[in-house]
């Protein structure tokens, strides 16, 4: 069955990130952590196979308040300072100190905005700056949305920039090469220049082409230089692909079709591995863009979620709620899980340790290279339904409330 990524403001998958620290250990700075996408935390040392399973709440944040975060949160990037997403408002900016989750700052995109008047995409955060895009659901002064950068220090504007096809914009933005990358509902690519917000490039603006939804990936190629990697998604025709552009000049290197991609690519060991609504998850060579493997999960469409990418192996989840381990070489079952870990949710790994969203109300832990379930916590009510994010010996995580109640960010660590 083929889902498509709903909404085009993308509420499901506003981002937590944390500011930059000087210690890279402390730091989950863009979507699925690397602007590779692999969800995969080579830098932690805490939380490991033989104590995660002793993990506790540290904290719970009531979220939702009109003066505090958004509970429409999907996933998160994390330092030991601070986290940043939307405000409960959907018109700011907030950020939230990770010691306790009380607010540091909050700045307002637009004074006093209606409800739902704003939708922001994960930020990424590079130099001590933070990027996001903010989709407006009605146009201000004839514009769309602009990808705004923010002073991760005090929330001020440093700048921002309308999408140059002034369209919805739901594709988190990465950092990279001294430019911003991100996609458009047309399937129109940009690179603005990360100091000033000036563009460097775009495409040309289609109406009514294919949708970029998930984040552009970036990898330095030894034969093609620094590439931009970008999904796309056609899901009335059933119709994606993956396209390699020439990050300097936006020139297309090569484009692969498939089934449409929601979300976005993981890239390593010289393949570019992507989630298709047809049914399969494919491995491309980074190169060419040619099919190395596919791989027909047993459960069904793994179309929504990204996957991850760490020591040789590719993790993935199904429909049906299984969670897969594949080697990353030949694209065959290392194991599998069938815990009902969260369908359309990313899987991260961290010091051997895979996390991923219980599908009803918890959160799961999983040894990396056996699959033995190492941890699983259900919190009755709560659907735990954020992107886990594993940094510097702590694990953060939204759930929100089905029985009335007030929704959660939590933060669990060592007793």
């Amino acid at each position: 069955m083929v889902k498509e990524w709903t909404g085009g403001l993308m509420l499901a998958t506003a981002l937590l990130t944390l500011a930059a620290s000087a210690a890279q250990a402390a730091n989950w700075p863009t979507f699925m952590y690397s602007n590779a996408h692999t969800g995969f935390n080579k830098s932690e040392t805490t939380l490991n196979t033989g104590n995660v399973g002793t993990m506790t709440n540290i904290w719970n944040v009531s979220v939702g308040d009109s003066a505090g975060f958004s509970s429409d949160v999907d996933a998160f990037s994390v330092t030991k300072d601070l986290l940043f997403g939307p405000g409960a408002d959907f018109g700011s900016v907030v950020a939230l100190n990770t010691s306790d989750g009380s607010v540091k700052w909050q700045t307002d995109i637009v004074p006093l905005p209606p409800t739902n008047s704003i939708s922001l995409t994960p930020p990424a955060i590079a130099s001590g700056v933070v990027y996001a895009y903010a989709d407006y659901a009605f146009q201000i002064n004839g514009v769309s949305g602009a990808l705004y950068a923010f002073s991760a220090k005090t929330g001020n504007v440093m700048w921002a920039t309308a999408d140059p096809c002034n369209v919805s914009v739901t594709s988190p933005p990465i950092v990279a090469d001294g430019m911003v990358f991100f996609g458009d509902v047309n399937g129109a690519v940009t690179a603005l220049n990360a100091s000033n917000g000036a563009v460097v490039w775009t495409q040309t603006c289609i109406s009514g082409g294919p949708t970029i939804s998930g984040s552009p990936g970036f990898m330095a190629n030894k034969t093609l230089g620094n590439v931009v990697y970008v999904t796309e998604q056609d899901y009335p025709h059933g119709l994606g692909s993956v396209i390699a552009y020439n990050a300097a000049t936006g020139a297309v290197l090569w484009n692969t079709g498939m089934g449409p991609i929601a979300g976005a690519p993981a890239i390593g060991g010289g393949k570019v591995y992507v989630n298709s609504g047809d049914g399969n998850l494919y491995a491309l060579n980074d190169t060419m863009g040619t099919v190395v493997w596919k791989f027909a999960p047993s459960g069904g469409d793994p179309g929504y979620a990204s996957p991850a990418y760490a020591n040789g192996i590719v993790y993935t989840t199904d429909e049906s709620s299984n969670l897969y381990a594949l080697n990353a070489k030949k694209g065959t079952v290392v194991w599998e899980d069938a815990s009902a870990v969260a369908s359309d949710k990313e899987p991260v790994v961290a010091n051997g340790v895979v996390y991923a969203p219980l599908g009803g109300d918890g959160l799961s832990a999983f040894d990396a290279s056996s699959g033995n379930l190492l941890f699983s916590k259900l919190i009755g009510c709560f659907a735990w339904n954020g992107q886990p994010v594993v940094v510097d010996g702590a694990v953060y995580q939204v759930g929100v409330s089905g029985c009335g109640g007030q929704d959660l960010l939590a933060k669990w660590g060592l007793p």
